[in-house]
């Protein structure tokens, strides 16, 4: 993946990336029925080797000439904008470097299996059960380097010790383990040969993980979901209509959102 992030002749921006994955996946169900119970076991389990990096090109002087210009200024030099910046009455004796690298570099080693079950009890031709859950494992590691680039103009004017939110003093590595245990209940009941009703519960899971651009922010926690829901199914006109209605509710915990600021 390579951009140039700013669309202009000059270097502002550049971003690039490199990725390769590494995947491996693997499900086992078996299914059966004793008597009036329905039922499912099965187990997965997943890997995933990651390694990316992630670089950005910069021009000092081209930064601080699209500085001045965002500021509604006319295009400056770094030594002028510095001069600004700090209230010095003349331009700072400053000029900005070319081609400043600064690469991140991230490597993941990902885990993850879950067992579950799931069973369906008729209790006559109307009316059923439906009870089920699932055990989930996840462990991540994940190493992150990204090296100082220097003392550098851009990061002094943008306020941040780089591009990226933080640079590293070496290898870090970060290492985290989350289980989880998720149930489901629906009960099930056939108003009619063409309707049916039915009332459910489930909770969901969602892993934590890291963000390779804020090294030193650790991991972010597990989402969670719990489901409500309530609906009808049929058919009508000699099954030539179907319909679903169906209202439901969602309480989130540790949502996982991200914010570009």
């Amino acid at each position: 993946y390579l951009e140039d992030f700013d669309g202009g002749p000059t270097t502002i921006v550049k971003t690039g990336g490199d990725e390769i994955q590494e995947a491996y996946s693997q499900e086992i169900r078996l299914n059966g029925s004793w008597g009036n119970l329905d039922w499912t076991v099965g187990g997965n389990v997943y890997s995933e080797d990651i390694s990316q990096i992630y670089s950005v090109i910069y021009d000092e002087e081209a930064i601080c000439g699209g500085l001045a210009r965002a500021s509604g200024f006319p295009t400056v030099s770094c030594g002028v904008l510095l001069g600004v910046l700090t209230g010095s009455p003349t331009p700072l004796p400053y000029v900005g470097r070319e081609n400043v690298g600064e690469v991140n570099h991230s490597d993941g080693d990902y885990t993850s299996w879950g067992l579950y079950a799931d069973a369906t009890y008729k209790f006559d031709d109307k009316f059923e059960l439906t009870v089920g859950g699932r055990y989930s494992n996840d462990d991540k590691q994940i190493d992150i380097d990204t090296p100082n680039p220097g003392a550098t103009l851009a990061p002094i004017v943008l306020s941040a010790p780089s591009i990226f939110q933080q640079t590293t003093n070496g290898l870090q590595r970060e290492d985290r383990s989350w289980s989880n245990f998720s149930p489901r209940a629906v009960l099930r009941y056939i108003l009619s040969p063409d309707l049916n009703s039915y009332a459910s519960f489930s909770r969901g899971y969602k892993s934590g993980g890291f963000n390779t651009l804020t090294p030193s922010g650790g991991a972010f926690d597990p989402e969670n979901v719990s489901s409500y829901e309530l609906g009808v199914k049929g058919r009508a006109i000699e099954g030539r209509v179907q319909f679903d209605l169906a209202a439901y509710y969602y309480t989130y915990t540790d949502l996982q959102v991200q914010v570009i600021d």
